[in-house]
């Protein structure tokens, strides 16, 4: 196919001659018009093809996946924070039965998984770590410590906030705290965390009353 400029030249220099009616029409020229055209419509839709973003196109939208990123990174923090406090708040919560089974038997209930074989031990393991008696590492990987204690017949069962939790959550305190009567309630306490906000505390549990100032 002759170039566009070939065309050109193509198309000036060919000249109609007068024939007679009966002669047959000069397809030169409409062949030469049309492989313009064709040649035409072909540029149009490269150009339009090769058309890229303008830079000002380009710093529109990196400003709005800036702002989408600032507000959704804290929002979906924030997020895991409290889905990972309510998780340990089921995983304490799940220790209840076994302390209630141990009261009932007159036993002492420990945070251990195991009693030694064939003691008569009035201890009775909950299973929150592994070992024996007290036991010696947390099964919970969001949890850097975790403890059962009795005093004046009130039983707490207590988890400390680490390990594979968000950082902004790590120090904070669960308790699952049975009073006298055997009533449990739910306390979730900030301590140090760096990031702590209130709404991670789940329904059910509340933070622990603060005595008022003198």
């Amino acid at each position: 196919m002759l170039g566009k400029t070939g065309m050109y030249a193509a198309f000036f220099s060919t000249r109609p001659t007068a024939s007679p009616c009966n002669a047959k029409p000069d397809t030169t020229r409409r062949t030469v018009v049309l492989q313009l055209f064709i040649l035409t419509k072909q540029e149009s839709v490269m150009k339009a093809l090769q058309k890229g973003f303008t830079l000002i196109e380009l710093m529109i939208v990196i400003a709005i996946i800036g702002i989408l990123a600032a507000i959704a990174l804290p929002m979906y923090q924030d997020y895991i924070s409290k889905s990972q406090t309510t998780r340990v708040v089921g995983e304490l919560a799940a220790a209840k039965t076994a302390v209630d089974a141990a009261i009932f038997d007159g036993k002492t209930p420990v945070a251990g998984t195991d009693v030694a074989a064939g003691s008569t031990s009035a201890k009775a393991p909950v299973g929150l770590k592994t070992g024996m008696g007290s036991g010696s590492k947390v099964r919970s990987n969001l949890l850097s410590a975790a403890s059962v204690a009795v005093a004046d017949n009130v039983t707490t069962i207590k988890g400390v906030l680490g390990g594979n939790a968000n950082k902004d959550i790590h120090g904070a305190e669960i308790s699952q705290v049975r009073d006298a009567q055997g009533v449990w309630k739910c306390l979730v306490d900030k301590k140090n965390a760096p990031g702590w906000k209130d709404k991670f505390i789940p329904s059910g549990c509340s933070a622990p009353e603060t005595a008022p100032k003198t």
